[in-house]
């Protein structure tokens, strides 16, 4: 454990996950969540929450302790050899992660949480700035209810902290070659490289059990990693096994602005439930090539990065889990010549303010829907922690894209560029091409669809909130219709706009706001309906 040392005491703290998430879109998956944060703005109904977890503090603090510090001050210097009784107090504290959320209370039920410790009925009237909160959201990140925490302090949040411990660590630039470091105890790394310049070369790293008591702290901070690189440290590893059989324990993780992973000729392998092969957060990045990465856990994404970056040049990366995508990306990810294999979630996700940047890829998916109501989906976009969409950018060019199940792309709550250049999109799976849909008017979506030398082959669904702009370019073309998937009135706007080199070839009738064409339309027996009511036919 962590000590914390204060002018009064000190603080024992073992974290345990009051809430505990992977990402923000993980959230929002179906069934109702409790989320524990702290008010960092309030706006009428309106609350930003940074999130976070509680922890179970036993503290030193004592009336008497406090007197005798009080006492030896006035005194100036006078010895004393009283010695204060030292009393262990259980006590809560706040400590926050990496995200925030904006949730609207207007329609929750509130209640304040009494000194006696009972829930009394209360108003929002009594959530003010620092509030610490848990609020009940449902599937559609509709707040049911909130409960204003009491007697709640704030934690310190260092990385060290919430990190846990590790078996080996290296904390000085070195060269380690042939070396095996291996852990099997929850909350531990197997090795922790801290600060330092290191090279690995034929490496093993093993973590054959033990779980972590925080997927909050795993998630963010790789806590229970196999590997950890954290604190500024700069590493490379090459021609290394990486594998991880726990749960909530990711192969390789680097954690913390300034710290940067090399990796190639490397194998990572998974098998637990949350088990990420390849993560950074909080800044870190990773350069990765030629690697070999399979996970097989449920919800346990090949590469991902939490405000971080990776970068990726060649090698196999394969998921075997459900909700797991070969790709996770709430950061900046580039991957060039690789082959991506989902085999029974979607390949893509990317959410708050991430990018995606695929070349020369081969991307599969199969996302088996968890949620019957809902369409299953190759890739998806969307997932914001804020009250106004955030601006998302996928980019693919070259290689091939294959929704073997559902919808090929599915768009929520996000302001989205989506340009699709010269790829093989194979629509195997009966679904829309495009599906796109707005959860209000704090929750708009919006996608800008560029396609070049492209062929587009599906139906875009638009709700009435939703706002597309699509442009055929280079000789692209696209079969199938534009519809509206309701009827209600809505600020959504869609518009098409096609060079003399393009085509669409319409498989229904079809409603457009706004159509530029330069090239050409084939109607096949179909219509266009424009906002003026125009119904353009051939």
């Amino acid at each position: 454990m962590k000590k914390y040392t204060s002018l009064f005491g000190v603080m024992m703290v073992l974290i345990f996950a009051a809430c505990s998430i992977g990402s923000l879109s993980d959230v929002w998956k179906g069934n109702s969540t409790t989320l524990t944060g702290q008010v960092i703005q309030l706006d009428a109904d309106t609350v930003t929450l940074r999130l976070g977890e509680l922890a179970v503090v036993q503290t030193s603090e004592s009336a008497a302790m406090e007197s005798l510090l009080a006492t030896n001050f006035i005194q100036a210097g006078r010895s004393s050899s009283h010695t204060a009784p030292v009393v262990q107090t259980p006590m809560q504290v706040f400590v926050p992660w990496q995200k925030d959320v904006v949730l609207n209370l207007g329609t929750a039920k509130c209640f304040v949480m009494a000194d006696d410790g009972a829930v009394q009925t209360a108003s929002l009237e009594n959530i003010t700035p620092k509030a610490i909160l848990n609020v009940t959201v449902s599937g559609d990140r509709t707040p049911l209810t909130v409960v204003v925490l009491k007697d709640i302090r704030q934690g310190k949040t260092d990385a060290a902290t919430l990190q846990g411990t590790s078996a080996a660590s290296i904390e000085e630039s070195t060269t380690r070659q042939g070396e095996e470091y291996t852990s099997e105890s929850a909350d531990e790394n197997a090795l922790r490289i801290i600060a330092a310049k290191v090279g690995l070369r034929s490496v093993r790293v093993e973590k054959s059990d033990g779980g972590s008591t925080s997927t909050a702290a795993s998630n963010y901070y790789g806590r229970n990693a196999a590997l950890l690189v954290t604190g500024g440290a700069q590493v490379t590893l090459s021609k290394g096994v990486v594998n991880s059989s726990a749960s909530d324990s990711c192969g390789v993780f680097g954690h913390g602005s300034g710290t940067s992973l090399r990796l190639n000729d490397t194998t990572i392998t998974t098998t637990g439930e949350r088990g990420t092969g390849l993560q950074t957060s909080g800044g870190a990045c990773a350069n990765a090539s030629n690697m070999t990465i399979t996970t097989s856990g449920t919800s346990a994404p090949v590469l991902r990065t939490e405000s971080g970056s990776l970068n990726v040049e060649g090698g196999t990366y394969t998921s075997g889990g459900y909700d797991a995508p070969v790709i996770d990306a709430a950061g900046e990810v580039v991957v060039q010549n690789a082959e991506l294999t989902a085999n029974n979630s979607e390949a893509i996700v990317v959410s708050d303010a991430g990018s995606l940047s695929l070349e020369n890829c081969d991307v599969s998916g199969n996302r088996n829907s968890m949620e019957e109501e809902k369409e299953p989906y190759t890739v998806k976009i969307g997932g914001q922690s804020s009250p106004a969409p955030k601006s998302i950018s996928f980019a693919m060019s070259d290689g091939s894209l294959l929704s073997r199940n559902g919808d090929v792309f599915y768009i929520e709550g996000a302001d989205c560029e989506l340009e699709l250049n010269r790829i093989d999109l194979l629509n195997m799976g009966g679904g829309a091409l495009l599906r796109m849909a707005s959860k209000g008017e704090r929750q708009e979506t919006a996608v800008h669809l560029k396609a070049k030398q492209q062929t587009l082959s599906g139906n875009l669904m638009v709700d009435s909130d939703s706002t597309l702009q699509l442009e055929l370019t280079g000789t692209s073309l696209l079969s199938g219709a534009i519809v509206r998937s309701d009827d209600e009135a809505g600020n959504g706007y869609i518009s098409v706009k096609i060079d003399q080199s393009s085509t669409w070839v319409l498989t229904g009738d079809s409603t457009v706001d706004s159509l530029d064409n330069k090239g050409t339309i084939q109607y096949n027996g179909h219509c266009i309906t424009l906002a003026d009511g125009t119904v353009l036919r051939a």
